[in-house]
This record gives structure tokens, C-alpha cells and sequence, in this order.
């Protein structure tokens, strides 16, 4: 066997081990396969018949999705009332009935900043927060 077959068949070797391993040794044994009820499927529904709910319904519902809003820097009633929209919208589109649970959440960033004392543009370490709303997306149950 000459240099050049040898070193062909220790990649094509190692090529073969690598793949018996990615395929066998990383195996997390079997899997729960989540079967869902064709009767369950909706279509998305008119964002406008979702409702916000701040605590969960009298009647009986099941989890579908959490759904967040998107971020602003600053809240004020238009951009809350955009937010819940989003959230609705968001709902809308997983077939929900109605988000529950929604309430106001912030997140802190640290970074660069504009810093305003000086006359020209710099920038300087600072922190600011965004906010966003979350609730978690249902479906009614029938009783």
C-alpha cells in the first residue's frame, strides 16, 4: 500500500468512526412524540375577539403559547395600547381565546449612552430599561 492509500483509508476510517459516534453516542434514548388532535387545530381568529385578561378565567382553558409584546423605552397610553394589541395579534394567530395573566415586565440593558454634557457627540456608560408586556395564550374548554 503506498503513502498516499494509506492516508486515504485512515480519513475515510476516522470519517466512519466520527459518524458512528454522532449518530449512536449522542442518542438520548427514545423520544415522547406529541400528538395533536386535528379537532384542536383552529384557525387564526380576528385579533379583535381576543380578549386581556389581568388573572385567569372562571371557565376551564388550556395553555397554548406565552406571548410577549414588543419593546419601547418609554410607556405611555399609546404605545400601551399598541403593546396590547401586539399581544392580541400575537394570540390571534395561535387560534387563542384569550391571553391571561398579562402584566408589565422590564428589561435592564447596560451600555453605551449619548452623553448630553458635552457639546459634541460622545458617549458614556450607562443603563436604561425596556418595557414589554407578557401573558400566556389560552384556549376555552368545553364543560
Amino acid at each position: 500500500m503506498n503513502p498516499r492509500e494509506s492516508i486515504r483509508c485512515v480519513v475515510l476510517c476516522a470519517v466512519v468512526f466520527a459518524n458512528a459516534l454522532l449518530f449512536t453516542g449522542c442518542a438520548s434514548g427514545p423520544r415522547e412524540i406529541q400528538r395533536v388532535d386535528p379537532r384542536e387545530i383552529r384557525p387564526a381568529r380576528s385579533p379583535r375577539n381576543v380578549e386581556l385578561l389581568s388573572k385567569s378565567p372562571d371557565q376551564p382553558y388550556h395553555e397554548i403559547a406565552v406571548v410577549d409584546s414588543f419593546r419601547a423605552k418609554k410607556l405611555d397610553a399609546e404605545v400601551t395600547s399598541r403593546m396590547m394589541e401586539d399581544l392580541q395579534k400575537k394570540a390571534a394567530a395561535l387560534g387563542a381565546d384569550a391571553v391571561i395573566n398579562v402584566r408589565r415586565l422590564a428589561d435592564r440593558h447596560e451600555g453605551f449612552v449619548s452623553n448630553p454634557r458635552t457639546p459634541f457627540p460622545s458617549v458614556m456608560q450607562g443603563e436604561w430599561k425596556t418595557y414589554f408586556f407578557r401573558g400566556t395564550a389560552v384556549r376555552y374548554t368545553k364543560r
